[in-house]
């Protein structure tokens, strides 16, 4: 399969560009941003030299790379392909590499589901990409028959044209040319499959006839995996995903592929196996490092272990590697977006944290402190009552009037002192609503207390109706707390209780109050 190029010099320089950049290493496919640059760039001598390489280091025991990285270039690359393919005729290399991009957007337009489920024109633009594809080959095939790779492009094409005679004609000049050809038996056994009106048995025959020449290519021994991995995506997707892991496993015993540990992770992550499947997609991307399916499927594992920042990290690098497939850039936006909103959320946690200790260091003895005085209180205004109701008639309510300026003020400190404290660390809500709510229901309290005029009616009526429903809302709603736990917001909503009771008979008898012509104004001297 491999050859040596017209341009010595220029390979050499590929090769070392190549091993430079990791463009390539072993059996792994290369870096696809390589020939896309240079294709960018202008640099065609330069495209071309580093398919040659590829040739060259492939030497037909590996599946070709060398034009598997023009399958996914953008819409701008895909016009300079074109252009590059009209300005160099008779370059072997831009018409191949053309027919791959081409076969690639008739495989993006038809996805998962068999030619019949387009629509007419659908099922026309995938027939026009596909001709495209097998008229650039054979154009290729004439003018230097040592590219393999035409055959296998032919064989791709008549499969979406639904051509048998295209495909026996590829498939006899192929086998003709290499019958060991790795690529060439694969593109054979793709047209077995379930998808595409084969069967199970057909996939293991291909196989087994692929093992004549195995002494020659040993990887198509791998080739064996092929009717249990077919096996495995039925299943899946079928969502009978502990059989689809049976079969992925009897395909891996063929050989540890790259493509089957992949796909088995998949099945892996929709059985709620999202741990085992992170190990084996990690695998995967050891041995081809720039499979883009691998990087995207590993950010979906990553965002449902809810690491979404490492997921926006593979997500983008497979947009990077792929940046046709739309989907992959969505996917990335997504897993940014989440990891903002976690990070977001991680915070509000640890100010909830830090607001919760403080609440309890500061808020929970303020309020003991306050039920302790009013107990202290009312036992005190019971005892003058008994004591000076035939001297002071009034008593009682003095009494209990310097109980309710006591709390009043001391609720004031004590709403000062909770959040001063946690302030910083306070959500937006309590920054903006119950901070401000909670400031003018205490001021209205003390107001009443004190028997002073300070605004509006209306102002203490809006409060002594939002106010309460703001505590509720936040214990139960925001914060979270449940009735059958009643240690945990009994004693604030009991303290609390004398403040919502005192700003609504402030709301709802300020007027009697403010008209009353005496010198000490309050409902208790009535």
């Amino acid at each position: 399969m491999g050859w040596i190029g017209r341009r010595p010099a220029s390979v050499f320089c590929a090769l070392v560009l190549g091993v430079a950049s990791g463009a390539w290493a072993g059996d792994a496919a290369p870096d696809p941003r390589v020939p896309r640059a240079l294709l960018r760039a202008g640099q065609l001598a330069e495209l071309e030299a580093w398919v040659e390489a590829l040739h060259v280091a492939a030497e037909g025991n590996v599946p070709a790379r060398s034009f598997a990285a023009f399958r996914s270039l953008t819409s701008d690359e895909t016009a300079l392909l074109r252009a590059w393919v009209t300005s160099a005729p008779n370059s072997t290399i831009a018409k191949l590499a053309l027919a791959e991009r081409e076969l690639a957007i008739g495989w993006e337009r038809l996805g998962r589901g068999p030619v019949a489920h387009l629509d007419a024109r659908e099922r026309g633009l995938v027939a026009k990409q596909a001709r495209t594809a097998a008229r650039l080959a054979e154009a290729s095939r004439i003018e230097d028959p040592r590219w393999l790779d035409v055959h296998r492009i032919q064989l791709d094409a008549a499969r979406l044209l639904g051509d048998p005679e295209l495909a026996e004609r590829a498939w006899a000049r192929g086998f003709a040319a290499e019958p060991a050809n790795h690529d060439l038996w694969s593109a054979l056994l793709d047209g077995l499959s379930r998808r595409w009106g084969g069967s199970y048995r057909q996939l293991e025959q291909g196989a087994a006839s692929a093992q004549a020449h195995a002494g020659e290519n040993p990887r198509l021994r791998f080739l064996l995996a092929r009717a249990a991995a077919d096996r495995a995506r039925d299943l899946h997707d079928a969502n009978e995903f502990r059989d689809a892991l049976e079969q992925w496993e009897l395909a891996l015993g063929h050989g540890e592929q790259a493509w089957l540990l992949r796909e088995r992770a998949w099945t892996q992550h929709h059985g709620g196996q999202a741990t085992a499947a992170l190990a084996g997609l990690d695998r995967a991307i050891e041995l081809e490092p720039y499979d883009a399916d691998a990087h995207h499927r590993r950010a979906h594992v990553l965002m449902a272990l809810e690491r979404f920042a490492e997921a926006a990290e593979a997500a983008g690098f497979a947009a990077d590697l792929a940046p046709s497939r739309d989907h992959f850039a969505w996917v990335q936006q997504s897993a940014a977006a989440k990891h903002r909103d976690a990070a977001e959320w991680a915070r509000l946690v640890e100010s909830r944290s830090v607001a919760a200790a403080a609440l309890h260091s500061v808020g929970w003895w303020a309020s003991n402190l306050t039920a302790g005085l009013l107990a202290v209180g009312l036992i005190w205004a019971v005892r003058r009552l008994t004591r000076m109701r035939r001297i002071v008639p009034d008593a009682p309510r003095a009494a209990l009037l310097l109980v309710l300026r006591a709390y009043a003020w001391f609720m004031l400190g004590r709403h000062i002192v909770v959040y001063a404290t946690i302030w910083d660390h306070a959500s937006v809500l309590d920054q903006f609503v119950g901070a401000p709510a909670g400031a003018v229901s205490v001021l209205g309290a003390v107001a009443f207390a004190q028997g002073w005029r300070l605004g509006s009616s209306d102002i203490w009526r809006l409060c002594a109706c939002f106010y309460p429903v703001w505590v509720l809302a936040h214990w139960f709603g925001i914060e979270g707390a449940r009735l059958s736990e009643p240690a945990v917001w009994s004693l604030t909503l009991i303290t609390l209780l004398p403040l919502f009771a005192m700003v609504f008979a402030y709301g709802y008898r300020s007027q009697e109050i403010w008209a009353r012509e005496r010198v000490l104004r309050h409902p208790l001297h009535a």
